[in-house]
């Protein structure tokens, strides 16, 4: 099934309380995303082959079940606090609609950092959350703890934090959440306590931004 194709050319962060967002749009409907683009920087078509729609038909009924459910709450949420993106103090919120994941890392020492995963659904009924409580060993725990996380530690554990970054534009969230943290730290440790004021004048680019392209985010 094709992912939504969202444009970072010109994205700006978005503090909203402790947490830190995005103003994007999307481009075009699901429906009518091809499955395979062509991507310039790379000279080549993504996905490389098509393997995967051989057991594509599984997930269709779910997601026909709510077609645009997920998409719709995740990326419009009213509430900061639970909205998608990274939050203080450590955690990365996704909220599909249906569920919502949270991954809170926190510091044990220097060299050790613990990494909580916290998975929540809203059934409807008693049936849907017997549903939820039944599949969750191989949706929640092998899916997406094991297989999902662990591609990042693939990358995190070979990190090198004493070497100079170099940032592009698709980093420009990780850029947010870092200024929220140092914003924290000056004001007392707490993101709480970050007057609004100055929230409201880091918001005025975004905001800004997000008004002359007529998007939503």
């Amino acid at each position: 099934m094709p992912i939504l194709k969202r444009s970072f050319a010109g994205a700006r962060p978005l503090y909203t309380g402790g947490g830190v967002r995005l103003t994007y749009y999307a481009h075009g409907k699901r429906q009518d995303s091809p499955y395979r683009e062509y991507f310039a920087g790379v000279d080549d078509y993504w996905p490389k082959n098509r393997w995967r729609m051989l057991w594509a038909w599984a997930f269709k009924v779910t997601w026909q079940r709510r077609p645009h459910q997920g998409f719709k709450r995740a990326q419009y949420n009213p509430d900061p606090e639970w909205g998608n993106g990274p939050h203080m103090p450590g955690m990365q919120r996704i909220d599909n609609g249906w569920s919502q994941y949270t991954r809170w890392c926190v510091p044990i020492d220097a060299e050790t950092t613990r990494v909580f995963y916290i998975h929540a659904t809203r059934p409807k009924t008693p049936w849907a959350r017997l549903r939820d409580i039944a599949l969750f060993p191989i949706r929640q725990r092998y899916l997406q703890y094991r297989q999902f996380g662990g591609q990042d530690d693939k990358a995190l554990l070979d990190f090198r934090f004493d070497q100079p970054e170099h940032f592009s534009e698709f980093d420009i969230e990780t850029i947010g959440w870092r200024t929220m943290a140092i914003l924290s730290a000056h004001y007392g440790g707490r993101h709480d306590r970050i007057p609004l004021e100055v929230l409201e004048q880091l918001n005025e680019r975004a905001l800004a931004n997000r008004q002359a392209a007529g998007t939503e985010g």
